[in-house]
């Protein structure tokens, strides 16, 4: 239950400031939010390289990092923009953040799709129940389904008249 609650607040915070840089209400600086994401790509290595809780869990932690990802690199861009004759600084931070963001969601989509495909995958591949082609069983043939006879110019019928 705190890890879903931990998700909540994160994914929450990650929209709320997503909403409230691209409406310029508050622009933090890139290098706390740099700090949050570093931090929080290590709450996900751990939660991938630990497998605590549920794969959902993980995918929305992975939404969660890319959510503060596309911030720190706005909150980047409007820091370091000079170009002000072609865009202003808010203009080209919602530029990024809308390509970034956009990106983001799509590698999140497949992300989600991936994992949904490979579930499925595996409970086909339970219910089907695995064939034996281990190396040793190859071996472990008869002789006589090891020999084929191709006889040419013939044709045989599977059909026995009898």
């Amino acid at each position: 239950m705190k890890q879903a609650a931990f998700l909540f607040v994160i994914v929450a915070a990650g929209v709320t400031g997503f909403i409230g840089m691209y409406q310029e209400w508050y622009i933090p600086s890139s290098k706390a939010l740099l700090i949050i994401t570093v931090m929080l790509g290590i709450v996900y290595m751990v939660a991938v390289l630990r497998r605590t809780g549920s794969k959902k869990r993980t995918s929305l932690l992975l939404l969660a990092l890319s959510l503060f990802l596309v911030q720190t690199a706005g909150a980047w861009i409007y820091e370091i923009w000079t170009f002000e004759t072609f865009f202003s600084a808010a203009g080209m931070m919602k530029i990024s953040m809308i390509l970034l963001g956009t990106g983001a969601l799509v590698l999140n989509t497949i992300h989600f799709i991936s994992r949904a495909t490979h579930k499925k995958r595996n409970i086909q591949r339970t219910a089907k129940g695995e064939k034996n082609n281990s190396v040793r069983q190859l071996f472990k043939r008869k002789p006589a389904e090891k020999t084929v006879t191709v006889v040419l110019g013939e044709s045989v019928h599977a059909k026995q008249s009898m």
